[in-house]
């Protein structure tokens, strides 16, 4: 003879944890790994000489590649690396619902804001965003999260 039905009990604390789950996933603690995590993938793309959809970069201009020459500066690989300014004021502001990548309003020392190079940078190389595999890995974040949460 077939039972009755089946009580499941104690469902007290994982109901509890259930609820708070979008407290605990919308923390700056989260998003700023969300921010941390494409930030990195923006500046390991950029190192690698490839665009947000990983494509390879455009080479040099021709003026441009004497400038980097004198510099002492590679022309094989299209890095948008020069001074450093630009790429090391990438940065994020994680907020409890959102994150914001950025380029700070640093500036070289021609007085050329990294904010400026940047949205230059991006119209000839779009580099500046994120793509499938970003998206991806921030999923796969959010999943490892709610699991850790769930865990207590």
């Amino acid at each position: 003879m077939a039972k009755d039905g089946i009580t499941v009990q104690r469902l007290d604390r994982l109901i509890y944890k259930i609820k708070n789950i979008p407290d605990n996933l919308l923390a700056k603690e989260v998003t700023g790994a969300i921010g941390n995590l494409v930030k990195f993938n923006i500046l390991k793309r950029t190192a690698k000489g490839v665009d947000s959809e990983k494509t390879p970069f455009e080479p040099y201009s021709e003026s441009w590649a004497g400038v980097r020459i004198s510099k002492g500066l590679s022309i094989n690989k299209v890095d948008l690396f020069f001074s450093g300014t630009m790429l090391s004021a990438l940065t994020y502001d994680a907020q409890p619902d959102h994150v914001r990548i950025f380029f700070m309003d640093t500036r070289d020392k021609r007085g050329v804001s990294s904010a400026s190079k940047a949205v230059y940078n991006d119209e000839l190389r779009p580099f500046f965003n994120i793509n499938a595999d970003d998206i991806k890995e921030i999923m796969e974040l959010l999943g490892s999260l709610t699991r850790k949460s769930l865990r207590g």
